[in-house]
């Protein structure tokens, strides 16, 4: 089968390989943070603003908005209104390119 240098290289080989990725793995790897599991729920519908906070619960996030009425104030603001309207392009049959681009020249 093997003669013995070639075993005992082959075997140096893969111990080695083996505390490569062990030491890669080890040293790679990123730590887990703490989660307070015993936090409590903040309840949306509760009516407390986005911005509001209390000793016992976390301030709601922005992206939850407490009411459920829209703010149609931002259509009156200036910028809503330098906005400019969508104005569709126009293409022509040339600047589409070939029919078939898989085709021969």
């Amino acid at each position: 089968m093997l003669d013995p240098k070639k075993k005992k290289l082959y075997l140096i080989i893969i111990a080695g390989a083996i505390v490569v990725a062990a030491g890669v793995i080890f040293y790679t790897r990123q730590s887990v943070p703490e989660v307070d599991l015993t936090a409590p729920v903040i309840n949306p519908a509760a009516g407390r603003s986005a911005a509001s906070t209390d000793k016992k619960n976390y301030p709601l996030p922005q992206v939850f908005p407490a009411e459920t009425k829209f703010d149609t104030s931002i259509f009156d603001s200036s910028d809503f209104k330098i906005l400019k309207p969508y104005t569709p392009t126009q293409i022509t049959e040339g600047e589409l390119g070939r029919e078939n681009p898989f085709q021969a020249y």
